[in-house]
């Protein structure tokens, strides 16, 4: 199931400069800004990481398996470069679909086996740290949708609840009324007020960090997915376990 995956992110990462420069000619730009020297520079730091996971992967199969210590720092340098990672994968994203170089798919997913997917990637490392992912999703619904724009949202969502979260996240999706509902909630102290009253179609608010920027970006890619002159959004609660934070995708 992962294949569409690295599959769709190396087509969109492949080669990043070769595009960003035909956008930057066709715009009648003569030499490089910033931004397109930082979208390179993202592009290489991405694959330095991507070495960097395959090294750790490579100690950790040369320890002894009952090295608890060794093992739990591993797993969590692991994490830790895998969030990076997504991280830059989210603004290389951002940077394609803000200058109209990024081709959005549509593919028939299962959509719970598409959650039991992530919930075996983050499984592991979140059992060490004592919270249980859970996954919530009928066998029979499908749905259309980018899986790698919706990848790179549930993964930041799960970046985020994992850094809240006491015991347990839950990731679920249903379908609501006419639209696909996919939910992240965990039983953290939920979202603060400012971030629930705020509104991300005025722009990017960066006092919120890390969290403001994951914020835009599920909603740049909830309200990108469109059908029949609707397009989909992002909502966020408080409505997880004991008024934890939820996040939730809503796409046609």
């Amino acid at each position: 199931m992962m294949n569409w995956f690295n599959q769709g992110l190396n087509q969109v990462m492949a080669e990043p400069l070769a595009n960003i420069m035909e956008h930057k000619q066709s715009s009648n730009t003569p030499s490089l800004d910033i931004t397109t020297l930082l979208a390179s520079s993202i592009h290489d730091i991405k694959n330095s990481l991507n070495v960097l996971l395959a090294d750790v992967d490579g100690i950790s199969d040369l320890l002894n398996p009952d090295d608890a210590a060794h093992q739990s720092a591993l797993l969590s340098l692991n994490a830790t470069t895998k969030r990076l990672n997504n991280e830059l994968t989210q603004l290389l994203i951002l940077y394609r679909i803000k200058t109209n170089t990024y081709k959005t798919s549509s593919v028939f997913m299962n959509v719970s086996e598409f959650l039991e997917d992530k919930q075996r990637e983050y499984k592991v490392f979140l059992e060490s740290t004592n919270i249980e992912l859970k996954t919530d999703c009928t066998p029979e619904l499908h749905w259309n949708f980018d899986p790698m724009l919706i990848t790179s949202a549930i993964n930041n969502a799960l970046n985020n609840a994992q850094r809240y979260a006491k015991t347990q996240i839950i990731l679920s999706a249903k379908k609501q009324e006419d639209m696909l509902c996919i939910q992240v909630q965990d039983d953290g102290e939920g979202f603060p007020e400012q971030i629930l009253q705020g509104d991300m179609k005025s722009g990017l608010d960066l006092t919120q960090g890390s969290t403001g920027v994951g914020i835009y970006f599920c909603h740049e890619i909830a309200s990108g997915h469109c059908k029949d002159n609707k397009c989909g959004e992002l909502k966020m609660t408080n409505e997880g376990p004991d008024g934890g934070a939820s996040i939730n995708l809503l796409l046609p």
